[in-house]
Parts: structure tokens; sequence; C-alpha cells
């Protein structure tokens, strides 16, 4: 268990330049430890030059650092680099696979739930009617969890099943294996939204067993503009790129060209490198402090941050009360969510307001002008939820 949280929190310069800070907007971005952001620092002073494309000592020390973050990534999720992908998030991760799978979809059906990011429903809209594909949607229940009959019924013939491990707004976690298991019984290839999950959550994607596997490092300590997609590597080798340039090529003749191996064969350009050596520094921060502890530490934040603002008057909340994440999409009867979170901020709280890129799933429940969400990580305390539950009743008393 996390103990030592003050020496964690000395970690982060934003909470040294702000004191006075409450940051409860993990879950649309982390904030960063100095050493992510010294890490990119050096990149930037000491050696910045371009991967793979110099045999001089600072092209080959990036090229190494580079090459090392991927290994170091794919060390953390359980996986081997040849299978990762840098993209620049969770969006493009996602839109990179949706049309890679494109010739494979035509007249075929694809399968989402309602708890989906807007990233996992447009991409695959906009490849659905490309390909002449069906879009299904499985069901949640009341408490935002699967509507495991309706699941049962919507996999049968799926080409392609793609689904978010935690959601962004109801908490709610799924039993990705489980899911993977049954879709694949069916001969769908899977695809599954990390976002929220690998930030807090111990992955091993080989024991998972996904095809894919979409994540943001800014949500997980590292730099914005730099992301991951996971690819088993045998789909990888199969599939054609969907975007093409240079890097991703071995040579290009006047007549035709050789793809690159995997995984460079899906990266052209000149990669976001000073990103993804960071985000190998931010994964190297979270494996000292451990996943597990982590995700142990997460789990008491939020039963406390359920239990003390189900007791403020007229809130209601989306998502199960138990066996979520530290998150909670909630509304105050007599307030839009932006007048919440603009009152928060008069008390140093950051909370998001608004749909959170989820519409849909809003108004499942009835939300119809968004939520409030308050979304932790490991460098909260319980204090600060108790500053959040005091600040709401203040409010409720106005």
């Amino acid at each position: 268990m996390i103990e030592d949280l003050n020496s964690i929190r000395s970690d982060f310069p934003i909470f040294e330049f702000n004191p006075k800070l409450v940051y409860m907007d993990s879950a649309a971005t982390s904030q960063r430890p100095k050493k992510v952001i010294d890490k990119v620092a050096e990149v930037y002073t000491q050696y910045n030059s371009n991967v793979h494309r110099g045999i001089y000592s600072m092209a080959e020390k990036v090229t190494e650092e580079y090459e090392d973050a991927r290994k170091e990534i794919a060390a953390f999720l359980g996986t081997s680099a040849e299978e990762l992908i840098f993209t620049k998030n969770t969006t493009e991760s996602l839109n990179l696979v949706a049309y890679m799978l494109l010739p494979k979809l035509k007249n075929g059906v694809i399968t989402i739930t309602e708890l989906e990011h807007h990233s996992n429903i447009l991409p695959w809209r906009k490849v659905a009617s490309l390909a002449n594909a069906e879009i299904k949607t499985v069901a949640v229940d009341q408490e935002g969890k699967i509507n495991e009959a309706d699941f049962e019924k919507k996999i049968s013939g799926t080409s392609v099943f793609s689904f978010a491990h935690v959601s962004n707004v109801a908490g709610t976690t799924l039993n990705a294996k489980k899911m993977i298991r049954t879709a694949k019984a069916e001969g769908a290839i899977t695809v599954v939204d990390g976002a929220q999950a690998a930030p807090h959550i111990k992955l091993n994607l080989h024991d998972m067993g996904a095809d894919f596997y979409a994540l943001s490092g800014h949500k997980m300590l590292g730099p914005t503009g730099i992301g991951i997609l996971y690819g088993n590597k045998k789909l990888l080798e199969d599939l054609e790129p969907p975007f093409s340039g240079g890097e991703m090529v071995k040579e290009v003749h006047a007549e035709g060209q050789e793809w690159n191996d995997v995984p460079w064969k899906f990266e052209p350009g000149t990669p976001n490198f000073a990103g993804a050596i960071g985000f190998g520094e931010a994964v190297k921060y979270l494996e000292k402090i451990g996943m597990g502890d982590i995700e142990l530490y997460e789990k008491k934040l939020g039963r406390a941050l359920v239990e003390e603002l189900t007791k403020i008057d007229g809130l209601e909340y989306i998502g199960p009360m138990e066996n979520r994440a530290s998150l909670l999409s909630f509304k105050l009867r007599g307030y839009h969510p932006h007048d919440i979170a603009a009152f928060l901020d008069t008390r140093s709280i950051a909370v998001r307001s608004g749909f959170h890129c989820a519409q849909p799933l809003h108004e499942k429940f009835g939300f119809f002008d968004g939520s409030a969400r308050a979304s932790l990580y490991f460098y909260n305390n319980m204090e600060e939820i108790e500053s959040l539950a005091r600040a709401l009743k203040e409010l409720v008393k106005l």
C-alpha cells in the first residue's frame, strides 16, 4: 500500500507551484513527475536529432533511447516491443486500427458497448459507412454494467468487437479477458480502449488475449502527444498500413515499394521521439511505485469518493456502487455541471464538466447537461476527497 504520499507528491512540480491545488481531473490528463519533465528536456537539450536516420553519435543516441523506451513500455504492458506502435494518443490508435481493419469489414458487423468514449464510436461509424458494415451496441444496465444477455446475443456473428476496458464516465471496469475469450470464440477481432485502465491496473496484454489495445501516455504521467497501439504480431504482419510516408518502408522504387518490418511499418514520418522517451521514463516511475500498490490505494480512494459524495443531498451519479474506478461522474440538483466546476475552482478544486466525450452514455442515464467528474490518481489523498465533499455541501446551501 502507498504510505509516503508526501514524498510522492513532492515528485510533481505542479503541487509545488500550486500548493492549494486539489487536482481531480486525471482521467483527462495526469500530472507529470519531475523525472519525466527532465527527461524530455534532456532529449531536446543534449541529443535532439531524428531517429533511425543518422549515423552520427547524437542520432544513434536518440534512436537507442527511443527504442529502449519501446522495450520498457512493452515489458510494462506484458508484451513484446515489435508489437508496440507509437501513435499520438488513444484516439489515433483506435482510428489506426479501424482503418487497418477496413478491408476485413465489408458487409461485416462491428460491435461496441454503450460505455464507449466518442473515440471508440466515431472511427467505427466512419469505417462502417465505407465498408457497408453494421454497428451493434451492447446495452448496459442501470448501474452501468454490461447486460450479459445482450452481450451474448450481439456478439454472435461479429467481425470486430471494440470496447472500453474502464469507462471514463461510469467507472465500470469490464472483465476484459472473459469478454475477449467470448468474442474470439465467435471469430471476432478484439480491440480494447485502455485509456482509463492502463494508468491504474497492472496489465499483461499477452495473457489478456486482445488483438489490439490502445492507450495514451499523457494519462499515465507521460508527455502529451504520445500513445500506444499494441497489436498481435501476426495480424500486424498481415495487415496493410493505412497511412504512408517516410520511415515505414525498406525500399521505394519507381514501380513499387517494400514495407518495413513491424512495428515501424505503421509509423510513417518523424515520430514524437521526445514524447516516447519521456513515456518510457514515466513507466519506470510507475514501476518504482508499483502498479499493484497503486491499484490497491486507488480502490480505497474510490470507495471513499463514492461514500462521501453520496451523502450530499440532491447528488446523483452514474455507474456502480462497487468495483469501480476511482472516479465519479455526478450532477447536483439545481446546478449545471459547468457551474459546479466553476464554483469548485474558487476553492482550488479542479474537476471536469461536460459530456467527457461520452454523450450517448450520459443521455442514456438522463444526464442531458452532462456531469461534473472527479477523477483521482495515486497522488490524491483522503483529505482532498473531504475538501471536495465540504465544498459541494457548501454549494448546496447557497
